[in-house]
């Protein structure tokens, strides 16, 4: 039982970075009631990467009455992997879309993702991560800085 509860946390772990993760820094650029983040990802403009991120600049204006815009940056414009993190940290970058991988450096627990063959499949990674292990490393990202949106 202890075994299996380590693989699923290590799974858990993996999958967040290998599926990628959305980590928000506190800071924006704000005028009077409005703000512009900043959203950088290493995709291409073609990549599903960049849809999402411009179809999430279009629900977070439209939910704000327009009060919110993102303006987005594919192709790793900003930065790109433990130095998207860092900019995220230091508040010069607000979104990044990065790897686990990326993230370990900053938070080492997210590290556990990392690990091979941790899931079976995306169904149960999701679900882990949906679930409290997930929301454990979530917990962990937030004590340094970080505010994760969504598991992809």
């Amino acid at each position: 039982m202890k075994k299996h509860l380590i693989r699923v946390l290590a799974c858990v772990l993996v999958l967040v970075m290998a599926a990628g993760l959305v980590a928000c820094g506190g800071s924006g650029k704000t005028e009077a009631t409005k703000a512009t983040l900043s959203l950088n990802h290493v995709g291409a403009t073609t990549h599903p990467y960049q849809i999402g991120a411009e179809k999430f600049a279009e629900l977070v204006a439209e939910k704000s009455g327009g009060n919110i815009t993102i303006d987005v940056f594919p192709a790793s414009q900003i930065a790109s992997g433990a130095k998207a993190i860092e900019f995220v940290q230091m508040g010069t970058l607000d979104i990044a879309v990065e790897s686990t991988l990326s993230l370990a450096t900053a938070v080492p627990e997210i590290d556990t993702l990392n690990l091979p063959f941790l899931f079976d499949d995306a169904e149960q990674a999701f679900r882990i991560l949906d679930g409290e292990p997930g929301k454990a490393l979530e917990k962990k990202c937030e004590e340094q800085g970080f505010k994760i949106l969504a598991w992809w």
